[in-house]
């Protein structure tokens, strides 16, 4: 008997997260799936070019679309579209939104192992250290965790560390050319 934890079946969310105005009248995402995930395509080129910016605008269009125009899509690709965000909102500090959007797309989904790091790194830089810890241990049980989840084993170390010893602090540093999901190197100091 296995003590992974099974997460629920994906499924929309049934209240809106969106503004109820059109945000970004500037870009266009046609109203149909395709549409939806050509939207969030073009959201992940701007994240791997550095525009983190453009791809929120990108990622809320495509949310947008989906909550005012009633577009039928996978819960799955609902989720996507809320961690993408969240991963932008990580890289331009804006802890706190970056949370929320992880929040949402468990919410749809809480299988999305990668809502779940991100939602941990958020709570991380909120000095939220308890919250992090119950996130960072729920990836484990869903992702049995492995030799290529360093960074997620090493973070899960320090924030276990910090919670015994409250004169620690994160100090995160973030690599500015790293398209890759990391924390960059997290630092402690002495308070």
């Amino acid at each position: 008997m296995s003590d992974v934890t099974k997460p629920e079946e994906p499924k929309l969310l049934s209240e809106p997260t969106e503004p109820k105005e059109d945000q970004n009248p500037t870009i266009e995402v046609l109203v149909t799936p395709e549409g939806i995930e050509e939207g969030k395509k073009k959201g992940n080129e701007k994240f791997l070019n550095g525009s983190y910016e453009e791809a929120i605008t990108w990622f809320s269009k495509s949310l947008w679309t989906v909550q005012e125009k009633e577009v039928v899509i996978p819960p799955t690709t609902q989720s996507f579209l809320f961690s993408n965000r969240s991963f932008c909102w990580l890289k331009l500090q804006k802890w706190k939104q970056a949370e929320v959007d992880a929040t949402h797309a468990l919410t749809v989904n809480p299988g999305n192992i990668k809502a779940l790091y991100r939602r941990a790194w958020a709570r991380c830089e909120q000095s939220l250290l308890e919250q992090a810890k119950e996130d960072l241990d729920s990836f484990a049980k869903l992702n049995q965790l492995s030799a290529q989840d360093a960074d997620v084993a090493n973070l899960l170390s320090r924030v276990t560390d910090s919670l015994k010893d409250p004169s620690f602090t994160f100090i995160s540093i973030l690599d500015e050319g790293d398209d890759t999901e990391k924390f960059g190197e997290v630092k402690r100091r002495r308070t």
